[in-house]
């Protein structure tokens, strides 16, 4: 819930660039329904999916409380804004099962608080970057179902603490 009232809050005009037409009050209600991250009913077009659609505003960075970041099981696209690698709060960031392409962020390294990195099934290409060994808290890393190719970094024999992985890289 930190991360609820934290995004209500403060950041109105980011949710803007998400939910232009809709007021303070309705962002707000759209915001509880993204952290809980059911919003398909029998009128969604998308089906097993949640409407929320387009790219991570570069302004996500202004978030520098947040410490949970769901919005998987959408149809985000575009890359992984660099700006997201600034949110040194975060503990869990789910951008799973959308249409997210491009590298990982080499910057990624910089969220050294993370426990949970869900990245996996988009269309992300390139390699894992060596930076992913500076997140020595992760319990949890999913970065299958991309485009993710060559080697696996040696720094990943950093993450001590993970308990679930599943990288699946392409030849």
């Amino acid at each position: 819930m930190v991360a609820l009232n934290m995004i209500k809050s403060d950041n109105y005009p980011l949710l803007k660039e998400w939910f232009p037409e809709a007021n303070e009050k309705e962002l707000q209600e759209k915001i509880i329904d993204l952290t809980i991250n059911w919003l398909n009913d029998e009128d969604n077009p998308y089906g097993d999916s949640n409407y929320l659609h387009g790219e991570i505003p570069k302004s996500i960075g202004s978030l520098n409380k947040l410490t949970l970041l769901h919005i998987e099981n959408n149809q985000i696209s575009g890359n992984i804004p660099l700006t997201l690698c600034q949110l040194k709060a975060l503990i869990g960031l789910y951008l799973n099962n959308n249409k997210l392409e491009g590298p990982i962020p080499c910057s990624i390294g910089n969220l050294i608080n993370l426990t949970h990195l869900r990245l996996d099934s988009n269309t992300l290409n390139g390699q894992i970057p060596d930076s992913i060994g500076y997140l020595v808290n992760l319990s949890l890393l999913f970065l299958c179902n991309n485009q993710i190719s060559g080697p696996i970094p040696d720094s990943v024999e950093n993450l001590t603490k993970l308990s679930q992985i599943n990288l699946e890289i392409v030849d």
